[in-house]
């Protein structure tokens, strides 16, 4: 919680809800608001704010609200539920029976809460509260206030001006995994992390979704992500936003055949590759099925007018992922066909963008170190383009003339993954010092970017070390310089 503070108190003075006194009351999150249960998962946001009303809510004669699990069997309760995708809007609702439901998102629900508590006349000061004779009439919708310092087209504007200066590249990372969702999708956390090692902030963040849908045999059949952990995410991703930052998105999307192997396996053939795209097969049924747990979350940001960096299909000029071009790694037919990969991305692009609206995407077209140009579908369909590349402390981001091949190609280009390859980079000495040489090598042997997105791994720019130093120099970007930007 931000707006509460654990430690505050708030009095209740004889206040009535349609007729029944408020020390009659229970508070409950709603049961509903499910989500991903790890040892890791935060409580959700419902169930936190009906924990602090038990607490701090101090009624006549030192009483506090019953905390109850669910709605109790009987009496008169408040509910919270902060699930909801519209993430700005909340309501407040006396029924005919005197109950109250609180419904918002996990961005607003704070707001809700504190406007609950205006309604019920509650005040910090023990004489200062007000008894209030609250009935329906009382029910009240309400807005949280958040504003993005940018459009769509500012923020492709600012990656499209980034890569044409020598002076400024701006900093990503991928989001850590704190077993929420699924990979990558810990933004507080790895801010934090990155915070206490550096104060700096990236600019960009970027989810990681996948590996969570229904075909997925590992979920029994059930789709792993849920209403209250979009809300979640969201919710973070807002307040990184109206901070000056921005955020993509990476999808690990599971595999349609080989339905137990996650984001690894085989589709097969060429032959294969053409069903997945051919709309009303069976297989193609199966990928759409897998891509609607990512459309849900990405309409999400959409409906919130919220635009972001969409990077799917990543990595494909390897042999490690389903959707890769090289199948014969898992004894199958050995490459697939250039254009039969272009109408894969272009299927994509147009189930994503086409058939469901999402005009908020950006679209980053993200190579392994080879042939960065065989499956490349075509300008109208790619904003960004850029590889990931896992160095060995040698400067071999033009190996298989792949960087010359991405600038060749007329879209700006980034490093959109980064990272050591080895186990550990500050052990090797690759210290985030070293990082910013080579990006200043890069630049000056006219290798243009961007960003540049380190990966999660060994705790990003915190486990490289040094951190301190790479975003000290002018040149680097992080979030506080975006806000400044934003600005101009």
């Amino acid at each position: 919680m931000k707006k509460f503070n654990a430690e505050e108190k708030f009095y209740l003075r004889k206040t009535t809800v349609c007729g029944t006194a408020i020390a009659e009351y229970s508070v409950c999150s709603d049961p509903d608001d499910k989500y991903r249960v790890t040892p890791k998962t935060p409580l959700p946001v419902s169930v936190q704010l009906a924990g602090f009303l038990s607490r701090n809510v101090i009624l006549g004669g030192g009483m506090s609200l019953t905390l109850t699990e669910g709605a109790p069997e009987t009496g008169n309760y408040i509910m919270i539920s902060a699930r909801s995708l519209d993430m700005t809007s909340y309501s407040i609702t006396v029924d005919a029976n005197g109950n109250i439901y609180v419904k918002a998102s996990a961005y607003s629900a704070e707001d809700a809460v504190e406007k609950l508590l205006e309604i019920l006349g509650a005040s910090k000061e023990a004489d200062k509260a007000v008894a209030k004779a609250v009935t329906e009439a009382d029910s009240f919708s309400g807005k949280s206030e958040f504003s993005i310092p940018y459009t769509k087209e500012e923020l492709y504007g600012a990656i499209k001006d980034a890569y044409s200066r020598d002076d400024m590249i701006i900093t990503g990372c991928h989001c850590f995994n704190f077993e929420h969702i699924s990979n990558g999708t810990a933004m507080e956390n790895t801010i934090e992390t990155i915070q206490r090692a550096t104060t700096y902030t990236p600019a960009f963040m970027e989810y990681d979704l996948g590996m969570y849908s229904s075909i997925n045999t590992k979920n029994n059949g059930e789709d792993l992500l849920k209403d209250y952990d979009v809300s979640r995410v969201l919710a973070e991703s807002m307040d990184h936003i109206a901070r000056g930052g921005f955020v993509g998105v990476c999808a690990h999307i599971d595999n349609p055949v080989q339905l137990d192997q996650g984001c690894r396996g085989f589709i097969g053939s060429n032959e294969t590759f053409r069903e997945l795209y051919t709309k009303g097969t069976e297989l193609n049924k199966k990928l759409d099925l897998s891509n609607s747990v990512v459309l849900k979350f990405l309409k999400a940001y959409h409906d919130n007018g919220i635009p972001l960096l969409f990077r799917p299909l990543h990595e494909m000029t390897g042999d490690w992922f389903w959707w890769c071009i090289y199948q014969g790694s898992y004894g199958c037919e050995g490459k697939i066909d250039a254009e039969n990969w272009h109408n894969l991305w272009k299927y994509f692009h147009n189930y994503f963008g086409t058939e469901n609206g999402l005009d908020n995407l950006i679209w980053v077209y993200s190579t392994a170190m080879k042939e960065a140009d065989y499956p490349y579908p075509g300008d109208e369909y790619v904003d960004v383009v850029g590889c990931d590349w896992y160095t060995g402390a040698n400067r071999e981001v033009n190996a298989n003339n792949t960087y010359e091949t991405l600038m060749s190609l007329g879209k700006p280009v980034s490093l959109t993954e980064f990272g050591f390859g080895g186990p550990n980079a500050a052990e090797a000495g690759y210290t985030c010092e070293v990082m910013l040489e080579d990006l200043k090598w890069m630049k000056e042997s006219k290798y243009k970017m961007a960003f540049i997105l380190v990966w999660s791994t060994h705790a990003a720019y915190a486990g490289m070390t040094k951190g301190d130093k790479f975003f000290e120099d002018p040149m680097i970007y992080d979030r506080n310089k975006m806000a400044e930007y934003w600005k101009k």
